[in-house]
């Protein structure tokens, strides 16, 4: 159920790219943009493919759910850290594009 509910999120969050790129960009660069974020996605997710394999063939399936769920946690942090992240540089370099 937690990976449903994982799997969700992550689906709203990358169907939300273009617009947040909008938001920060201009529409022709935000487009480019996404479209690289696209094939960054479809990249990292053959790159993983592998790993993935290779744990679920030879690890038992608690070391696997645990490193899904460090993962997860990793992946929230870095959303939910981000912004704040980017407010502060925006700030620490005298940019008024944030916030």
């Amino acid at each position: 159920m937690c990976l449903c509910i994982y799997q969700l999120r992550l689906n709203f969050y990358i169907s939300t790219v273009d617009n947040q790129m909008r938001q920060f960009a201009s529409p022709e660069t935000a487009e480019q943009m996404t479209e690289v974020f696209a094939i960054l996605v479809a990249a990292v997710g053959l790159a993983v493919i592998l790993p993935v394999g290779w744990l679920l063939d030879t690890q038992p399936t608690s070391v696997v759910q645990g490193v899904v769920f460090a993962v997860m946690t990793l992946f929230g942090l870095v959303v939910y850290v981000h912004p704040f992240f980017f407010f502060f540089s925006c700030k620490l370099f005298k940019r008024n594009t944030a916030g």
